[in-house]
């Protein structure tokens, strides 16, 4: 549960979310409501149809039907507790990075008072990015930066826009198909690379 501006999320490739969703809703259940999930971001759910969890939103892509072989669609779902304001941003990437399946929500969690004058606390909120993504393997060579950049930028422009939100942030998670060694892999892929080890945007390990 959404509390003092903190949010729980998972994120799960499931490799088929209808085989798997009875497992979920069973340890759901099994958790104390607090320390249930707010965001659930699936990948690989290998279905064109709409998903539904119980007690959350869905948000899914891709909307159209997948393909078979090289370059399918293995779809990925991202799944939001009712309650939490919330948005699903269109068309995010470009046509030149549709390669990479992805979707993004914009979150706002309201979080306890802060101090102010007169003894009165001023309420905040934060604005949350969450862009759950799948790089298909068979798609060889791609490139991160741009999703990673306007990811960067969509929280910069939440922080100038809206004035009384006193913080943005955004999370990335999924499924990168990306090897390196350094992430305790036998082999170092181009997109392991590319992930890892561009010089513009140097990734953190730590």
């Amino acid at each position: 549960m959404v509390s003092n501006n903190k949010i729980k999320i998972w994120h799960w490739n499931a490799n088929g979310f209808r085989c798997q969703k009875a497992i979920l809703q069973q340890y759901l259940r099994s958790l104390a409501p607090t320390a249930r999930p707010d965001v659930i971001a699936v990948q690989e759910t290998h279905t064109e149809d709409t998903l539904t969890l119980p007690g959350y939103r869905t948000h899914a892509c891709p909307q159209s039907a997948r393909t078979c072989g090289k370059g399918a669609a293995q779809g990925v779902c991202t799944f939001i507790r009712k309650g939490i304001a919330h948005v699903k941003h269109q068309q995010f990437l470009g046509s030149r990075d549709t390669a990479i399946e992805l979707c993004v929500t914009e979150l706002v969690i309201n979080g306890k008072g802060r101090g102010a004058r007169g003894g009165r606390k001023k309420k905040t909120s934060t604005t949350v990015f969450i862009a759950n993504m799948y790089s298909n393997p068979r798609h060889g060579k791609q490139k991160f930066k741009t999703l990673f950049h306007k990811i960067k930028s969509a929280t910069s422009q939440a922080q100038k826009d809206l004035a009384k939100r006193e913080d943005a942030a955004a999370v990335i998670c999924g499924d990168f198909n990306a090897q390196h060694r350094a992430l305790g892999y036998t082999t170092t892929t181009f997109n392991g690379r590319n992930l890892l080890e561009d010089p513009a945007k140097p990734s953190s390990r730590y």
